[in-house]
């Protein structure tokens, strides 16, 4: 469990980051985070890695107090994947970046399998002697979610994945998050794709004026509208089509699809 209590941030020009956030993460839980621009969101994600400080407040990690773990030693249970990938790439081919990953297991049995494995469930075995550099920010991103499968990473961050995807390499990206949900994994992606988080991500927190306004699950804000438009968010496509046309709240194409067949 990810435990946050009380958590505030201000810069050093005096602008407010984040201010008495305090929530809970179950382990395996889909979280998206919500909020309008400016609201918070970013500075919330750079206090759980590690970037920034925090002036008040706690964050533990299965009861483990990581407030003075730096970077490096948080990484040992936080994989981050930044919404400019190239800050976080560094090695010269796709595939030495996640062998260098792959490195840090304990398990170093089957690596070649393991890194096959990643290659082809981040769609980037055909691209493995390609510098990072020379393939599109959608892969880039593929990448880092392959380095954080490498190190075998409990939480797995994003900031604005679907950002810069085009529809093929969304749809890339779904299938990585159901893999990760079948591993067990807790994901948490900032994001105002909210098409892709009423799919994919049970979990919603929103962040606005830097507090957090809800956690809860997506459809129960869903069904209390001015939750979403507290954040500046309108209801997603699924859940809009699905009130008009049977006055019922579906929030995937799966619960679409058993709406209409079901007698």
């Amino acid at each position: 469990m990810i435990k946050i209590e009380h958590l505030s941030y201000q810069y050093s020009n005096g602008e407010q980051g984040i201010n008495d956030i305090s929530v809970e993460i179950n382990p395996s839980t889909t979280l998206a985070i919500l909020g309008p621009n400016g609201s918070g969101k970013s500075t919330f994600l750079k206090c759980l890695m590690g970037i920034l400080k925090p002036q008040s407040g706690s964050i533990s990690i299965s009861n483990q107090n990581i407030d003075k773990l730096s970077i490096t030693q948080r990484s040992k249970y936080i994989g981050f994947v930044f919404q400019d990938p190239r800050e976080q790439l560094f090695n010269f081919t796709i595939e030495q970046e996640i062998r260098f990953a792959l490195r840090t297991r304990k398990d170093q049995e089957d690596i070649e399998a393991k890194l096959d494995a990643i290659l082809e469930l981040c769609s980037l075995t055909q691209h493995r002697s390609k510098h990072p550099y020379d393939v599109s920010m959608a892969q880039q991103k593929f990448i880092l979610i392959g380095c954080a499968l490498g190190m075998n990473q409990d939480i797995i961050i994003m900031d604005e994945p679907t950002s810069g995807m085009d529809h093929q390499s969304i749809k890339q990206l779904a299938k990585i998050v159901e893999f990760l949900k079948k591993e067990k994994k807790t994901i948490i992606i900032v994001s105002h794709d909210l098409n892709f988080v009423s799919e994919h991500f049970e979990h919603v927190m929103i962040i606005n004026h830097h507090h957090c306004i809800y956690q809860g699950t997506f459809k129960e804000a869903c069904r209390r509208e001015n939750v979403l438009n507290q954040g500046e968010y309108e209801l997603p496509d699924i859940a809009r089509l699905s009130l008009k046309a049977r006055n019922s709240l579906c929030t995937t194409h799966q619960e679409w699809i058993e709406l209409w067949t079901k007698k």
